[in-house]
């Protein structure tokens, strides 16, 4: 009888730090996608930004830091569509979506991705922030 009480008792706690584990996998998720849905709406600004700035190139003339931020701004964009479709390479979209259940071996590759779009997000962030102020140069 004891050997069944412990037995339940183990498997209790097992399932309970398996739930705990799943919930912390599926709020790591949810932060990941949080990143991504904070910038990907300034996708056209990007876009935006660039062409503004090439106008403002042919107005005015060649300008490398006009020419560097053009750059930036394309770099950012494909930064992001790269990281999107490694992203949607790596994971369910139950995974994503859903919360389904995210093996060790995912939560790993997670924690890279959640890197990666930190770093994209402040790309995107700066080129923005870079092209609108040459812009707004005179």
């Amino acid at each position: 009888m004891k050997k069944v009480v412990f037995t339940v008792l183990v498997a209790l706690i097992a399932s309970c730090n398996s739930n705990n584990q799943q919930s912390e996998n599926t709020s790591k998720m949810k932060e990941v996608i949080a990143i991504h849905d904070q910038v990907m709406p300034k996708m056209g600004t990007l876009a935006r930004l660039a062409r503004e700035l090439n106008e403002k190139m042919e107005a005015e003339g060649e300008n490398d830091e006009i020419e560097q931020a053009v750059k930036d701004l394309g770099a950012a964009k494909t930064n992001m569509m790269d990281w999107m479709r490694d992203f949607g390479g790596k994971f369910s979209a139950d995974e994503i979506l859903k919360g389904a259940e995210i093996s060790d071996d995912k939560m790993k590759l997670l924690l890279e991705e959640e890197v990666e779009i930190i770093q994209v997000r402040d790309q995107i962030l700066n080129s923005i922030q870079r092209a609108e102020i040459l812009l707004a140069k005179e």
